[in-house]
């Protein structure tokens, strides 16, 4: 989903949303102002000692290059640049991922980037969901899993 400004071009989404077994924040993105910015950035986090989770690509989606870092507490976040900019007239729509489909160059997608703890918490949450959410099939479980696991 993207912001509607008309004739003013806007990034290619401002929210996305993906299917999983659970609720969960993904990450936040920041735009910084060209590649030199990404990779100073990622020798500043190194520096900082936060956890390299995924990165410096080109993603498929948006094209923008991407470095993925995850926080002290666990949350990712991303830097990107150079990302697709669209005006109303360019429709927006459902696009399939997969692990592969992620990036057009750089490391593929870590198993480690979607692949959720399992915890007691994570276990009981996939139970109930399965039990009880319409959104959540077995059979799309298993989608996900041959996707992202």
């Amino acid at each position: 989903m993207r912001l509607d400004r008309g004739e003013i071009p806007t990034d290619h989404h401002t929210l996305a949303i993906a299917q999983g077994f659970t609720a969960t924040y993904s990450h936040s993105a920041y735009e910084l102002v060209d590649a030199d910015a990404v990779g100073m950035g990622q020798r500043v986090l190194r520096e900082q000692g936060w956890q390299h989770a995924w990165g410096i690509g080109r993603h498929i989606l948006g094209s923008q290059i991407f470095d993925y870092w995850q926080d002290p507490w666990g949350d990712k976040h991303e830097h990107y640049c150079d990302g697709d900019i669209f005006t109303s007239t360019q429709p927006t729509g459902i696009h399939a991922v997969s692990r592969e489909a992620m990036a057009q160059w750089g490391q593929r997608m870590p198993k480690s980037f979607t692949q959720p703890k399992l915890t007691l918490v994570n276990l009981r949450a996939l139970i109930r969901n399965l039990r009880h959410s319409p959104d959540l099939t077995l059979r799309k479980l298993m989608t996900l899993f041959r996707l992202f696991g």
